[in-house]
């Protein structure tokens, strides 16, 4: 990834947004299916209960793994400033 240019004070907000991000996305993905599957209990349509995680689970992943990079060379820059 480019994250050489940037400084790691920067680095390390960037990996709070990102994994901020993350966290709404989970949290928004299990709402939604609790809703869904209320609705299931009510007799209503299941549909969405296949497309939500297809929807939402990039907004997961996605972040995640940005948060995993960045955590790379936030340790590999502390390793070469010792």
């Amino acid at each position: 990834m480019a994250f050489e240019k940037q400084s790691s004070k920067k680095l390390k907000s960037l990996q709070s947004v990102f994994f901020a991000i993350a966290l709404i996305g989970l949290f928004l993905l299990c709402f939604l299916a609790g809703v869904v599957l209320y609705g299931m209990t009510h007799g209503k349509d299941a549909t969405m209960l296949t497309v939500i995680p297809a929807l939402l689970f990039p907004t997961v992943i996605l972040p995640l793994f940005f948060v995993f990079q960045i955590r790379k060379e936030i340790k590999k820059r502390k390793q070469q400033s010792q």
